[in-house]
């Protein structure tokens, strides 16, 4: 692994998922088994040019990005369930439940959520 990629995944141990700084505390729960760890949650909003639509309303769409190496086995799956607390960082909490995942260079996981 490059020193670069090493100091890549290091700064979003320590700063992106530090929950003093940006991260948030979450609950990966998969065949019955809870698996706590760090992410960064936010609901990016998805308009009418983002989606080449007239915008009749604005929908948000949860995501949430975790190092890949906080995963059981370091592998994302669709169907994964996070709760997400409410928090001074994160106000929406609640049971949320992978419909997809990008599996990015950097080591981080981004989920595409449903409310469950």
């Amino acid at each position: 692994m490059s020193a670069f990629k090493e100091d890549l995944m290091k700064d979003m141990q320590d700063v992106f998922l530090n929950t003093e700084e940006f991260g948030v505390q979450v609950t990966l729960v998969r065949s019955g088994i809870e698996y706590p760890m760090k992410a960064l949650f936010d609901e990016p909003s998805l308009d009418g040019a983002a989606i080449g639509a007239e915008v009749q309303a604005i929908s948000h769409r949860p995501r949430l990005i975790v190092s890949s190496a906080d995963l059981p086995g370091g592998v994302p799956l669709k169907g994964d369930k996070f709760i997400v607390p409410e928090s001074p960082i994160c106000p929406r909490s609640g049971e949320f439940v992978a419909r997809d995942f990008i599996y990015e260079k950097d080591g981080s996981v981004t989920y595409d959520l449903q409310v469950k």
